[in-house]
């Protein structure tokens, strides 16, 4: 398992040596509270729609998601 902002999920491969918080994703509070709440929603295996302006960091949440649980 992995804690993504403290919502626990289940890991699927290995941990490998990957850092938790890759450069390009800073953890402020704003980003800190979308990953909380994408991670509750994947908790609850609930669908998820990601809506905002080109640029806001849709994609990045998703990949950093992937990227920690596997």
């Amino acid at each position: 398992v992995v804690a993504v902002c403290g919502v626990v999920l289940p890991r699927t491969a290995p941990m490998e040596a990957e850092p938790l918080n890759p450069p390009d994703l800073v953890l402020v509070d704003s980003t800190s509270s979308n990953l909380r709440r994408l991670a509750l929603a994947v908790a609850s295996q609930n669908a998820v729609l990601l809506e905002g302006p080109i640029g806001c960091g849709k994609t990045a949440l998703v990949e950093h998601m992937a990227a920690i649980t596997g």
